[in-house]
């Protein structure tokens, strides 16, 4: 278990990882010349990004994974409805039905709850919400 878990958190993380050490590599001037390592087209403005601008990334990297978990909650609602009407009629799998629309409900339950928590919590701190978000910063 603690090795799924691992390599889960490791899948997650490893775009951010890429991301910064892109970012190290193009500000050094070590190698090839910036325009090779920045993404081109829509990806373009991520080289672009500075550390006022990393709340606003995080934020959306928060929006996008509500998203995934309504998307999934939606998901595993629909598929217990369907095993529920393809039950035959069988006690038992009534039962894995209603237990994985009960989890899909509970699950899309936290996660709103979390990201209400969380937006929340910004807002009280600093006053803004996590699509306006930045980092403030101690200039004379």
């Amino acid at each position: 278990m603690q090795k799924k878990a691992s390599q889960i958190f490791s899948f997650l993380l490893s775009p951010l990882f890429l991301f910064f050490v892109g970012k190290t590599y193009a500000a050094s001037g070590i190698g090839v010349a910036n325009s090779t390592l920045c993404p081109s087209g829509q990806f373009a403005n991520l080289c672009n990004l500075t550390i006022n601008q990393s709340g606003t990334f995080v934020g959306g990297i928060i929006a996008i994974l509500l998203i995934a978990a309504i998307v999934a909650a939606v998901i595993f609602f629909i598929y217990g409805g369907i095993r529920w009407i393809m039950s035959g009629g069988d006690k038992g799998k009534i039962d894995q039905a209603r237990g994985m629309i009960t989890a899909s409900i509970v699950g899309l339950i936290i996660a709103l709850f979390a990201y209400f928590v969380l937006n929340t919590i910004t807002f009280i701190i600093t006053g803004q919400r996590f699509s306006s978000y930045t980092i403030p910063t101690l200039v004379p």
